[in-house]
């Protein structure tokens, strides 16, 4: 397969992984749940300090979609509870979910993270489909590639997402950080 097509097909992957986060972000919650999702969130984002923090948690997230028959799978449940982040957020501030949603992707970060999860999301699908054909090894070297090309991106789209949390934070209600 050339690397057009697998380029494509990723990024038709990227946006097959964005509507599980928007139904994920159009899920409704409870205030209270809402809630204790922000606490959470808050907990997991107080710590971060660095974009190298951002992208090992993406590239984490990432390489586990890799992994045949369980990493696709896994993804997208990972994808849906950002979404249901988005959720949290927007029954907590009364903004509306579409608004939520697409800020990642207006911002920039956002869709360079996504077009990078749909490069690992299409080449996990393409590693378990050649297990079951047994052609694995022909499969490793231009997803490889793929991969590479995946975690540059993530790298881009991590100093982004930092830079902007770090102008923001004067800016956002304390809710949001």
């Amino acid at each position: 397969m050339d690397y057009e097509r697998r380029f494509f097909r990723s990024l038709l992957a990227s946006v097959f992984l964005y509507l599980i986060l928007v139904a994920g972000a159009f899920t409704p919650l409870s205030k209270q749940e809402a809630e204790e999702r922000m606490r959470t969130l808050q907990e997991i984002t107080g710590n971060i300090n660095s974009p190298l923090q951002i992208f090992a948690n993406n590239l984490l997230i990432s390489l586990l979609m890799l992994v045949p028959f369980v990493g696709p799978p896994s993804a997208a449940y990972v994808i849906y509870n950002t979404g249901l982040f988005f959720s949290a957020l927007s029954i907590t501030t009364n903004v509306p979910p579409i608004v939520t949603v697409l800020a990642p992707l207006i911002s920039i970060y956002g869709a360079l993270e996504f077009i990078a999860y749909g490069f690992f999301f299409h080449h996990g699908l393409r590693f378990s489909y050649t297990v079951l054909k047994r052609r694995l090894k022909e499969e490793l070297r231009p997803a490889l590639f793929m991969v590479v090309i995946g975690t540059i991106v993530l790298l881009s789209a991590a100093f982004l997402e930092y830079l902007l949390i770090e102008s923001l934070a004067n800016f956002l209600p304390s809710s949001f950080r």
